[in-house]
């Protein structure tokens, strides 16, 4: 008999999708340490350290994230307010006695869909991301509304935006194609990790923009290479500046 998901586990898988749709996120672990997700296109994570000892497996890998959150979608609509379970379909347990999850069923009625995991690639987080802190500020909903609207308006020649950090104001501007300026102050009362320090840094703006999209504020950490971290739906965010010559 096949084993059916918690809603805890259900609800952990729905978090990672509905958070890694926006930054493209197409492979993601879930083990009973936490998850772990990347976006191959892009230096971008997803990371949540925290003990899942409440897991019906050991160890879950799906390396076609689109294709899940479309399952998903699909499986909402058609099962509406009986809503829809998910169960192990195939696992494999390993010499150590551990379960991975080889394929994810889900049903509702007389349907059902299924996905196909990976046995679990053993990657490793970028060791930057535990690098020191810089700096950490907030910036509010009407920051967030003025960015969308610079990235509207401004012809981005490369996408590019650049955050920077000048006797304690922080402040986010890009240039367009024809060399037209934009520049917006987010913050005048960052909290340094240890004396305050002038800094810049340039993210690619369609990779920033969709975590900050419909939140009232945003807590923003970037530590000392510009590698900036934020949390959405309890699950910790990890961007890359563009052009970091090592990114270990």
């Amino acid at each position: 008999m096949n084993t059916i998901l918690s809603q805890r586990t259900v609800d952990i898988i729905q978090r990672i999708v509905t958070v890694g749709k926006s930054v493209n996120i197409d492979v993601f672990i879930v083990d009973k340490a936490g998850i772990r997700a990347r976006a191959s296109e892009s230096y971008i994570f997803l990371v949540q350290k925290e003990e899942f000892g409440f897991l019906e497996f050991e160890s879950l890998c799906i390396s076609r994230v689109p294709e899940l959150n479309n399952r998903l979608s699909f499986m909402s609509k058609i099962s509406g307010s009986s809503g829809f379970k998910i169960e192990v379909a195939d696992s494999k347990t390993l010499d150590s006695g551990d379960t991975v999850v080889r394929k994810l069923r889900l049903k509702t009625g007389t349907t059902s869909v299924e996905i196909t995991g990976d046995n679990g690639p053993k990657y490793k987080l970028p060791t930057g991301v535990n690098e020191p802190e810089l700096v950490r500020f907030s910036i509010n909903n009407e920051s967030i509304d003025v960015l969308h609207g610079i990235s509207r308006a401004v012809q981005h020649k490369n996408k590019a935006i650049n955050i920077s950090g000048v006797s304690g104001i922080i402040a986010a501007s890009t240039n367009d194609i024809e060399g037209d300026y934009a520049n917006h102050i987010m913050s005048t009362a960052p909290t340094f990790a240890t004396e305050p320090k002038d800094f810049s840094f340039v993210y690619n703006i369609t990779n920033l923009l969709p975590i900050l999209r419909g939140r009232m504020s945003v807590d923003i950490a970037l530590t000392e290479r510009g590698i900036l971290t934020t949390v959405v739906e309890g699950i910790t965010v990890i961007i890359f500046p563009e052009k970091l010559t090592n990114k270990g």
